[in-house]
């Protein structure tokens, strides 16, 4: 439920600009993913996993822009 005196037209007005999250496989695990401006870049928006110790996992943090495909660091 959303209450606003704002008309919903001016609150949802660009969203259609928005780019929706990707379901992607990065490091052999589900993601979503945010694409970004620079081909093959996407920030990761939530792990889709039933593993707690992913979790912990650095490389899946929330934010974490990531090359699709994976590459390593070092490679351009």
């Amino acid at each position: 439920m959303f209450h606003t005196i704002i008309p919903l037209e001016t609150v949802f007005q660009d969203s259609d600009k928005l780019a929706a999250p990707q379901e992607l496989v990065y490091l052999g695990q589900k993601v979503l993913a945010e694409p970004l401006e620079q081909p093959g870049e996407f920030k990761l928006v939530r792990l889709i996993s039933s593993d707690p110790a992913l979790y912990l996992n650095p490389a899946f943090q929330p934010g974490t822009v990531i090359r699709y495909p994976a590459q390593a660091k070092n490679e351009k």
